[in-house]
């Protein structure tokens, strides 16, 4: 049968310190994402905490792997098929898009080890429940805001992280999709 979930790897600690982006990087979207957080967001979460790390993971290119690289606490990975140790020591997983268009897989990825997921309004998927499931933001002050809820709240963390896990198991099995496609046809 096919899966999406992986194990639940998340749990809120106080010693996390990295915020995860997870995608194309040569999508246009995303790429501009990457920027933003890096240039605009980082810089004022590290005045609060200077270890706090924006790490990139996925496909990019060699130019903007090298200036992502330039900005303070920023890592770019690159594509990595394991993402397991990456979530181990992360807050969250944000999908910070501005323009998008159709579902982002990212909040999936992020929501398949338990990890909680920060959205901007305009990528929120229809089917999951906003600030029940994912935390979802309209502006940069908002996102700044979840970010370090998550951090200093333990049971916001924990229950963002419980409640989007057990969405996905519930809402988007692939195993129960195709159980119900099959009855269609």
């Amino acid at each position: 049968m096919l899966s999406i979930l992986k194990k639940k790897i998340f749990k809120h600690n106080n010693k996390n310190y990295k915020i995860l982006f997870v995608g194309n990087i040569n999508y246009l979207p995303n790429k501009l994402a990457c920027y933003d957080f890096s240039k605009n967001i980082l810089p004022k979460l590290n005045k609060h905490l200077p270890n706090l790390e924006f790490n990139i993971v996925g496909k990019i290119n060699i130019f903007d792997k090298f200036f992502l690289g330039l900005f303070t606490n920023v890592v770019v990975h690159g594509f990595i098929n394991k993402l397991d140790k990456l979530v181990k020591n992360s807050i969250c997983g944000i999908c910070n898009l501005k323009i998008s268009t159709g579902i982002q897989s990212k909040i999936f990825t992020y929501m398949s080890y338990g990890l909680p997921a920060l959205v901007s309004k305009n990528s929120l998927p229809k089917n999951l429940l906003e600030n029940k499931e994912v935390i979802v933001y309209k502006n940069n002050n908002q996102l700044i805001h979840n970010i370090l809820k998550l951090i200093n709240n333990k049971k916001i963390s924990n229950k963002i992280s419980n409640n989007s896990f057990n969405a996905l198991k519930n809402k988007f099995e692939l195993s129960k999709a195709y159980g119900n496609y099959s009855k269609i046809i």
